[in-house]
């Protein structure tokens, strides 16, 4: 398994400790580099990933509209960049509110 890298930032702790929660990510580590956290580390455990949220377009949904489109994907799931921080579509809908739509994680795409 290939392990991946990327820089440390408070976005990115966000996301990929939300991505391992849903086990899209394994192995999920902080490497420590003078005392200060840089890098993350992790090994992907998702067939399919589809990033929505680019500088150039930007996907913003309500929480009518998640529901939605909640319901037309069938399978997978979004992470989504909310006020009350990064979150999946399902915690979204829970909370009622909407956001920034940043991946679309579909596991059982090959299946």
């Amino acid at each position: 398994m290939i392990t991946n890298k990327v820089k440390y930032n408070k976005f990115n702790r966000q996301l990929y400790e939300k991505l391992s929660s849903t086990n899209s990510i394994k192995n999920l580590k902080y490497i420590k580099l003078n005392n200060n956290i840089r890098r993350i580390t992790f090994d992907k455990n998702f067939d399919y990933i589809k990033i929505l949220h680019k500088p150039s377009s930007y996907f913003k949904l309500n929480n009518k509209n998640l529901i939605k489109t909640k319901k037309k994907l069938k399978s997978g799931y979004l992470i989504l960049s909310t006020p009350l921080g990064v979150m999946t579509d399902k915690k979204a809908i829970l909370y009622g509110i909407g956001g920034t739509v940043l991946l679309y994680i579909n596991k059982t795409l090959n299946e």
